[in-house]
């Protein structure tokens, strides 16, 4: 009896182990969507704002390159 207990442990030991590293990396998923998502509405954004601003030295050597 002893010994079974101990295997049930050891595999709820391991579906917990299971379970945190999945949880990791859906956070790690997540947090990478969310900054790519803010990052493309910051370039959004920025884009919309150089449209819409009159012509700057800095602007005009950028559009050069």
């Amino acid at each position: 009896m002893g010994r079974r207990l101990t295997q049930i442990n050891a595999d709820k030991e391991s579906k917990n182990l299971r379970n945190h590293d999945n949880l990791r990396h859906l956070r790690s998923i997540s947090r990478h969507i969310l900054w790519s998502h803010t990052f493309k509405h910051i370039t959004i954004l920025a884009h919309e704002l150089n449209k819409k601003r009159p012509s700057s030295p800095t602007r005009t050597y950028l559009q050069a390159c």
